[in-house]
């Protein structure tokens, strides 16, 4: 999906949630911060209930991210 539609916050939310669930954090913040950057509202919304994210859950970057702060950099 992301292939045919780069700009489709649901690909980059699915994605986000594939790459926790396989355990790649890294990948996971970044698809979940795009997701955020194209539909703030409803990406912040599912991801702060969605279980694929329990393992990125207690990260900062990914508080931040679902509380809508500015990324902190690190």
């Amino acid at each position: 999906m992301l292939e045919q539609h780069p700009d489709a916050w649901q690909g980059h939310f699915n994605a986000a949630c594939l790459e926790a669930r396989v355990g790649d954090k890294e990948r996971a913040l970044e698809h979940l911060e795009r997701a955020v950057e194209l539909e703030p509202e409803k990406a912040r919304e599912f991801a702060r209930t969605d279980s694929d994210f329990d393992s990125i859950r207690d990260d900062a970057r990914f508080s931040a991210l679902v509380a809508g702060e500015p990324d902190s950099g690190g």
